[in-house]
């Protein structure tokens, strides 16, 4: 039963040999085992599905020509098949916790583009147990966020023509997906102010400074049926290549210094790639961080209402791993698994305990 419930946390389900499997080695070093494992990807999955239908279409008579494709349905196929055959439980586990809080919706033109779906996927699969500022790095210059959060082709601001930056992706960036809305205690609980107010962690300037910072990206190349051999500044989504990173564009990155939050002044006449990795370190490294995702990370695989303590044990880790290293997702993982807010059975009978599925 222990550990069946513990399979249920970490995995999406076990049959009897796993389970007999994890009892005969132990918790901790099955999960060494699975985070050594190399990642199982999707994109090759996804693209095979796709050949086999389009063949089969082919062979019944229609015109390739006319055949379009793949589509999201083809993305969710693959994912299926990939977690019935795959070994990485665990990595798989948590990469879908990734994509339920650094989140792209099949909901948008990204229905009809699966493989930019997969490619994102694939960089959750591969990041799990690696750095959350590396990850939050390779996330926010791909073209599939960039689409959905718009700051692919985000110009600088131009005032007699009444342009400005778009500032979705530069609210997403600290609300969801980094420091959230309040001045966090290390336990999750708000700090409060003299009154007894939460404290806010940005406003609507912090917005407008940070969105500055993420001008100037656009295509890093260009697709075959484009037309195009070099990609361009303005180049929509459906030219551009969705698997390869986005470039920076000098000309249309704004060089003004910009203040972000807690004080912190990137200095005019930066390179843009330079602005947005000062920037993103800056919000990675803050006292935030560790607690905001500690509490989503808990949530989507132990419980929907961890204790204050077991936030404040979450983050401390996060914070450093034991070697001086911030951001280490394995440890982080390890460690929510392996708390005793997850493994003990005494608190099981409480009413603020347990998950919805």
């Amino acid at each position: 039963m222990e550990t069946s419930r513990f399979l249920s946390q970490a995995t999406f389900g076990a049959n009897r040999a796993l389970i007999e499997e994890v009892t005969a080695k132990g918790f901790s070093t099955w999960i060494d085992e699975q985070i050594a494992l190399p990642p199982t990807v999707i994109t090759p999955l996804m693209e095979s599905i796709w050949q086999e239908a389009f063949d089969a279409r082919v062979a019944a008579g229609e015109d390739p020509d006319e055949i379009f494709g793949p589509y999201a349905l083809h993305f969710n196929y693959a994912w299926w098949q990939l977690n019935m055959t795959n070994n990485d439980l665990l990595r798989q586990r948590v990469a879908m916790a990734l994509s339920e809080i650094l989140v792209i919706s099949i909901n948008s033109d990204l229905r009809d583009r699966p493989e930019a779906m997969t490619n994102y996927y694939d960089i959750l699969i591969n990041n799990a147990f690696g750095n959350y500022e590396d990850l939050l790095k390779e996330v926010s210059l791909t073209p599939t966020m960039g689409y959905y959060l718009s700051h692919l082709n985000n110009p600088k601001e131009i005032i007699n023509v009444n342009i400005h930056p778009d500032e979705n992706y530069a609210r997403e960036i600290m609300q969801l997906f980094s420091i959230g809305l309040y001045e966090l205690n290390n336990d999750g609980s708000h700090i409060l102010d003299g009154a007894g107010n939460s404290i806010p962690t940005y406003d609507n300037d912090d917005i407008k400074e940070l969105a500055q910072v993420f001008t100037g990206l656009g295509p890093g190349a260009a697709t075959e049926w484009s037309g195009l051999t070099t990609p361009y500044f303005g180049l929509s989504f459906w030219g551009a290549e969705a698997t390869v990173p986005m470039i920076m564009y000098p000309e249309w990155h704004d060089t003004s210094d910009k203040e972000l939050i807690g004080g912190v002044t990137l200095p005019a006449g930066q390179d843009g790639m330079t602005d947005i990795e000062q920037a993103i370190s800056h919000l990675f490294n803050h006292n935030n961080v560790g607690p905001f995702m500690a509490r989503h990370f808990i949530q989507r695989l132990i419980k929907s209402n961890p204790t204050p303590g077991y936030i404040d044990r979450m983050a401390t880790v996060f914070n450093n791993n034991g070697q001086g290293i911030r951001g280490d997702m394995g440890a982080l993982i390890k460690a929510i698994l392996m708390d005793p807010e997850a493994r003990d059975c005494a608190s099981l009978m409480a009413p603020e305990n347990g998950q919805l599925r």
